[in-house]
């Protein structure tokens, strides 16, 4: 379950790594991203309380599917939902591999900026 929101981290961390040599301000951005994020994210409250036309548009987030999962294993005692944990995990790769290819053509000018 927790696949897909590591391969997230690790595509995220390699793009803004790589961005936050160029620029530095960076990290200001990203901890106001985290709190909207947060909010954004059903942490707090199960998908399942809001109206069809929000539950759709929460799925757009990619935590919405480890979160609930998570829920429904942690919480529940049931199996993940594979169907939603599956396309997750695709995207989560895609994200992976993205953010190391920008980390990876931007890197030999680290040495020239730092």
């Amino acid at each position: 379950m927790l696949l897909p929101l590591l391969l997230f981290a690790l595509g995220l961390a390699w793009l803004l790594a790589a961005l936050g040599v160029y620029l530095r301000d960076i990290g200001h951005l990203v901890n106001a991203l985290v709190t909207v994020l947060l909010f954004m994210s059903p942490v707090f409250y199960p998908a399942s309380n809001l109206p069809e036309p929000l539950r759709r548009l929460l799925m757009l987030n990619p935590l919405t599917a480890v979160l609930e999962s998570s829920r429904a294993v942690l919480l529940w005692g049931q199996l993940p939902d594979w169907a939603l944990l599956l396309p997750c995990t695709l995207a989560g790769g895609v994200a992976a591999w993205l953010g190391w290819l920008w980390f990876d053509r931007t890197r030999t000018g680290f040495a020239d900026v730092l």
